[in-house]
Parts: structure tokens; sequence; C-alpha cells
């Protein structure tokens, strides 16, 4: 039943980081869309400014939702990075509540808990290739490498 729902319902989720073109200024533009047969269901834009403890960030966003995707609703949110640099915790706000999201990077993916006063889901992201830091990392992306 769950492969016949899979097949059936075709939701995919295409999400963008770009920290190279605003690096200098610890900025992060991150893009969401969520859609199903190609129509766009969900989307969403935020900008990540992270503070000068390296920890604390500030978020700016609109999100969006079919059928009126036309119509986004703007929002501010905040949170802070783990101490190990593997996840971070958001507080956003959602439909008129605040929810707690907590990320952490695994070596499956990226898991994913999202808390409101309604609802509480999990979502593990899966990696699609394997990226590596080399020695001598840089902020724009040189370092990394994919499966060899």
């Amino acid at each position: 039943m769950a492969l016949v729902s899979r097949r059936l319902s075709s939701l995919v989720l295409s999400t963008t980081v770009d920290y190279v073109s605003q690096g200098h200024r610890n900025e992060v533009s991150h893009t969401t869309r969520m859609s199903s047969w190609g129509i766009t269901l969900f989307r969403s834009r935020e900008v990540i400014l992270l503070d000068d403890d390296g920890r604390s960030f500030r978020m700016t966003g609109a999100q969006a939702f079919f059928p009126r995707l036309w119509v986004a609703t703007e929002w501010a949110a905040h949170g802070a990075v783990a101490a190990d640099h593997d996840g971070a915790v958001y507080h956003i706000p959602f439909f008129g509540v605040l929810m707690e999201q907590h990320t952490r990077m695994t070596p499956q993916g990226l898991e994913i808990s999202q808390t409101t006063p309604f609802s509480r889901a999990s979502i593990q992201l899966r990696w699609q290739r394997t990226l590596r830091a080399e020695p001598g990392a840089t902020a724009d992306g040189g370092g990394l490498t994919g499966p060899s």
C-alpha cells in the first residue's frame, strides 16, 4: 500500500542553498518548492543571517501555498546552530503559532522534527550524493568532492 501511495502522490521537494554569493556577509539564501505532478503546492524563500557569535541566527522569509501562490506570507524567526555544528534549532511562525524545528545531519541524510501545539512531524531527507570536506575547504565550495 505504501508503494502505491508513493507512486500516486509523487511529492517532490526541491531546495536550494546559496552561501557563496553573500557569504562575506554571513548570509545564506534558501528556497524550497514542494510539488506534485509538476504543480507547485508550496513555495518559500528565506534569508538566514548568522550572528557574530557564530551560533545564533535570524531568518526572514516568505511562503505561499496552493492555490494562492501569488499571496506570500512574510515572517521572521530565530534559531541557533548546535555546538557540534551538525544541527540547529529553529523557532518559526507557522499558521499563527510557533513551530519548533530541530535538524540534525546523519550519515543517511538530514533528520528534521517539527513540533507545534497541534502537530508533530518527523522527516528524513536522504542524501542524493555524498559530500566530503577535503582539507583546505573554503566557503566557495572549494575542497568539497562528491562520490569517488
